[in-house]
């Protein structure tokens, strides 16, 4: 795709399955015993409604209904730890790219590392020819 399409999944729970209907798309549902099959699962419905090649993955949030509160709550909080682990992630490899920017300009090892609000001996890991 060329875009990047979400799609919402109603879930709600039966007994001791979990079921989701993705609303936007007529006929995409399914179930499974656990939310990591649910999730599972629904990749593969949507990519069975849209005819798209299997190794083609979407974005699916999942809406809760008539769960508990407690839990309900808790999957918000997995989502926003979810959420900041990713910007953690671009923040580190935007960090170590201005690290290298200002290390190839002839900058300090401790100014990068005062500028950048990180120690000294991470700006030399990060700069090392060797850094992965």
């Amino acid at each position: 795709m060329d875009q990047e399409v979400s799609y919402t999944a109603i879930v709600t729970r039966e007994g001791d399955t979990w079921i989701g209907d993705v609303q936007e798309l007529a006929g995409a549902h399914t179930f499974a015993r656990n939310l990591p099959a649910l999730r599972r699962n629904l990749q593969e419905v949507v990519g069975l409604v849209l005819d798209a090649p299997d190794d083609e993955t979407f974005e699916i949030s999942l809406r809760f209904e008539g769960v508990p509160d407690d839990f309900a709550a808790a999957v918000a909080l997995g989502e926003r730890r979810h959420e900041l682990e990713e910007q953690q992630k671009e923040l580190a490899d935007s960090t170590a790219k201005a690290a290298a920017r200002l290390a190839a300009q002839g900058w300090s090892v401790r100014d990068i590392a005062t500028a950048l609000h990180i120690t000294p001996g991470r700006v030399s890991q990060v700069v090392s020819p060797h850094a992965a």
